[in-house]
């Protein structure tokens, strides 16, 4: 495979129109300023063959909009449509994470987009189980990013191209070069945790099983590859 440039520059865009890293401290109230170029300390070790475009994160509807997948997933009662867009967005989260080349941003990055997940799901109705346990796989993947910060690569936002507005809500935490494949099990063994419950909660209910059951699968779609670093 013939690897990008030999040195990532976090400020430019990554693999030519995919996924940037900007160094949290690029944007002040939002908008970007000049900051010095950031170097990694080693380059990373793996490269995706294949970048897709980049998902946008889900904007908040407008009031009265039901036509979108965001306004879908938000609604109380289970529907093909609620959870096509909750799967969605999942999956689009994911690849989103999978897209950055410095594996160490992977973990808080997978918090930071269940998070968004979580939050664009209604609090109560039949979803609002899976909201929890979501939410709940979420708060644990950025407790394990926390406890393993690396203390040389500095915290980033996401961005679609170099000077972009962040895709991300918030600066994401890097784990430690050396902690790199510890955490990707944990965070494997977290988002498992996170599909069986789904699992187990959909049994209860006929009405939400189906539901329930693509909503796990999404969120356990990346066990394998997170073993596999």
């Amino acid at each position: 495979m013939t690897r990008s440039k030999p040195a990532l520059n976090l400020c430019v865009t990554v693999l030519s129109g995919a996924i940037a890293l900007t160094p949290a401290a690029a944007f002040a109230g939002g908008e970007p300023v000049s900051t010095p170029p950031f170097f990694p300390p080693a380059p990373p070790a793996f490269f995706p063959p294949v970048v897709p475009t980049t998902p946008a994160a889900p904007a908040a509807p407008a009031a009265g909009d039901s036509s979108s997948e965001t306004a879908a997933a938000a609604t109380k009662t289970a529907s093909s449509a609620g959870t096509r867009a909750i799967v969605s967005q999942i999956n689009a989260g994911f690849t989103v994470c999978r897209s950055v080349p410095v594996r160490e941003y992977w973990v808080d990055c997978f918090a930071e987009r269940l998070d968004q997940v979580a939050k664009d799901i209604a609090q109560d109705g039949d979803y609002a189980e899976a909201r929890a346990i979501i939410e709940d796989a979420s708060r644990k993947l950025a407790q394990v990013a926390q406890s393993n910060a690396s203390r040389s690569i500095p915290r980033a936002r996401l961005a679609a191209s170099a000077g972009a507005a962040p895709i991300n809500a918030r600066p994401l935490t890097p784990v430690a070069t050396e902690a790199v494949a510890a955490t990707a099990q944990t965070a494997a063994a977290i988002l498992e945790e996170a599909e069986t419950t789904l699992l187990r909660s959909a049994a209860a209910s006929a009405q939400r099983q189906a539901h329930f059951q693509q909503i796990a699968a999404a969120v356990g779609s990346n066990k394998v590859l997170l073993r596999s670093l």
